[in-house]
């Protein structure tokens, strides 16, 4: 009776202890009752054989349940408000979402370098192209612009200087130290073209622009130059011939300090000029300049050769009625093929138009007959 009452009270006592996780089972022999010796029966001798030995039966403590979290506690209700499961004042439980486990490193690092590599390539920006910059004035026909690490050598639209060469024209210098103030070495400039590219020295013809500011017409506003326009490049020769209108009206420049011939005087007017189709060495040429009637007009022909012509036939001429002023001469026998260019003026504007000459027919001898 002792061992089993001992029995007892180990395994009350182990009951209450928790065991390690990795603990084994515990194993307890819990020995039999002890067999009771047999009372003799009537009219015989007791048995006294030997007592049976204890039987062993071994107990197995169970391994204690893992703890489990406690359900989360559902919001209360007002009272007899139903639920969404129905249940008068108790809210169903919302169900939590699974955790989602976190990528590991080696598995982010490789999620950015495929995004990095599947991203689309970004264009590297366009250089914007290099703003011309003025290198300097040579003359009044001539100007250097460097862009995009060239040289550049340009020619003014429209526009006529006196010349400094040779013996100087009236108010030369200062047309010429007016064009440099306006265009200082390292000055930004735009250069804008017309129908022609480029004139007979391989020079662009350019409108310049600072800001805005026409160059071409601010100098035949000064009265620093005149309006010499060069067909097909007449885009804007309605602003050169206001330009001069105004410098006239205001006696700028040369129009008050040089003499002025007649076919410079009178308000601008418009002016064409018919190009004469190629004309042989030894034929006629025939030029007609159209502006207002009565405008008085004068024509300058310079030959192949770059020598002016001096015959007499043209010399100044009156605008006819219908504003036509004409010119008809004699082209030398001599004359080297090439292109000229005559320049008509009337009431201050000038145009110039190419002259181009071929050669003479060769005289053919006849045969003896």
């Amino acid at each position: 009776m002792c061992r089993v009452v001992f029995v007892a009270l180990v395994f009350a006592l182990l009951a209450g202890c928790q065991p390690a996780p990795d603990a084994r089972p515990v194993v307890i022999v819990q020995p039999a009752a002890t067999a009771a010796v047999q009372p003799a029966r009537t009219g015989g001798a007791a048995s006294e054989g030997p007592a049976p030995r204890p039987t062993r039966t071994p107990f197995v403590l169970p391994t204690p349940p893992r703890a489990v979290a406690p359900p989360a506690t559902a919001p209360r209700l007002a009272a007899g408000t139903p639920g969404p499961a129905g249940a008068s004042g108790v809210a169903a439980a919302p169900s939590a979402a699974a955790p989602v486990a976190p990528p590991r490193a080696g598995e982010a690092l490789t999620a950015t370098v495929m995004a990095t590599a599947t991203a689309s390539p970004v264009a590297p920006p366009t250089a914007a192209p290099a703003q011309p910059v003025v290198g300097r004035v040579v003359d009044g026909e001539t100007i250097e612009v460097h862009q995009a690490g060239a040289l550049q050598r340009v020619r003014l639209i429209g526009v006529r200087l006196p010349r400094s060469a040779g013996v100087p024209e009236c108010h030369a210098a200062e047309s010429l130290a007016f064009l440099r103030g306006l265009l200082p070495a390292g000055t930004p400039v735009t250069l804008e073209p017309d129908a022609q590219d480029q004139d007979e020295k391989g020079r662009l013809w350019r409108y310049l622009t600072i800001d805005g500011r026409s160059i071409n017409a601010a100098v035949v506003a000064a009265g620093a130059g005149t309006v010499s326009l060069e067909p097909p490049n007449v885009n804007r020769k309605a602003a050169l011939i206001d330009a001069q209108r105004q410098a006239i009206g205001q006696a700028n420049g040369l129009w008050r300090l040089c003499p002025v011939a007649a076919p410079m005087t009178g308000p601008p007017a418009d002016l064409t000029v018919d190009a004469p189709p190629p004309i042989r060495a030894g034929d006629h040429a025939t030029i007609t300049a159209h502006t207002v009637p009565g405008a008085a007009c004068v024509l300058a022909y310079t030959t192949p050769a770059g020598t002016q012509s001096r015959q007499a036939a043209l010399g100044p001429r009156d605008a006819d009625a219908q504003g036509r002023a004409v010119w008809e001469w004699t082209i030398a026998r001599n004359t080297r093929p090439g292109v000229g260019h005559a320049v008509a003026v009337c009431r201050g504007v000038a145009v110039r138009v190419p002259v181009t000459i071929t050669a003479a027919p060769t005289a053919v001898a006849g045969r003896p007959g």
